[in-house]
């Protein structure tokens, strides 16, 4: 057997950082449906995306304590079954033409500033190393640069949008950048994961994400992170050109 595939399972994650990792997911929960609230969509709206979100953190919770996700070796892996469908709808989301308005009555200083949860979030895979449950190259420590980007969210916020020194253009530079290292850590984790196409061995395989809680990091942490990026671009973007001056 392919030896990428017959490594040893890692332990499973301390029950302090599941916890940590679940109150970590509530809070970005209900930060999306107040930040919902606070654009002033309908209410009847607000109730749908509540459901079906609440919906999906379920579903995926439910496919991973029935390890239906645990499969590496087929191709795709099946914990694709939570991943493919989370991205698509992120980026759906950031990009219809219906968000456009609720782009527009949003606030670029929380867009940009609500990325400081990848701090928190570095720190659990950082511990999660440290208790050999995910490999060292997923962390700061190793190749994931990712923290950088949470460390920098407020201050890009706050002289962007606070104190308004920055134009659309660098905040689309600062987006741009945290896509970059966030592509980084999905391909490390790709790279990590028990499958024929594993290239890091610094310690145990990344077999957390088919499990509970650390499912919901591949279901919704990262897809949420990703389309916030792309909204915030998008709101940038059309800054700039309700800016240009009309023929």
């Amino acid at each position: 057997m392919n030896p990428a595939i017959a490594a040893v399972h890692a332990p499973p994650p301390p029950v302090a950082l599941s916890i940590a990792f679940i109150l970590l997911v509530a809070i970005l929960f209900v930060g999306v449906l107040s930040w919902l609230r606070g654009t002033g969509i309908a209410p009847h709206r607000l109730a749908v995306v509540r459901v079906v979100l609440f919906g999906w953190l379920t579903l995926a919770a439910v496919l991973a304590m029935a390890g239906i996700l645990e499969n590496f070796q087929t191709m795709p892996p099946r914990v694709a079954l939570v991943v493919v469908p989370a991205v698509l709808v992120g980026l759906i989301a950031a990009l219809h033409p219906a968000s456009g308005p609720v782009l527009d009555r949003t606030s670029g200083l929380w867009l940009v500033g609500f990325q400081a949860f990848r701090v928190p979030m570095e720190l659990i895979l950082w511990r999660l190393a440290a208790a050999e449950v995910i490999p060292v190259s997923m962390t700061f420590e190793g190749r994931n640069f990712d923290i950088l980007v949470g460390l920098t969210a407020p201050l890009v916020a706050w002289l962007a949008f606070a104190k308004k020194w920055a134009s659309p253009g660098p905040v689309i530079f600062w987006n741009v950048f945290g896509l970059a290292l966030l592509g980084n850590v999905v391909a490390i984790g790709v790279f990590s994961a028990p499958t024929t196409f594993r290239r890091f061995f610094d310690g145990p395989p990344n077999e957390m994400i088919a499990y509970f809680p650390f499912v919901w990091l591949v279901s919704f942490v990262v897809p949420l992170a990703m389309a916030g990026h792309v909204a915030s671009i998008r709101q940038q973007l059309r800054a700039l050109k309700a800016a240009r001056p009309k023929p």
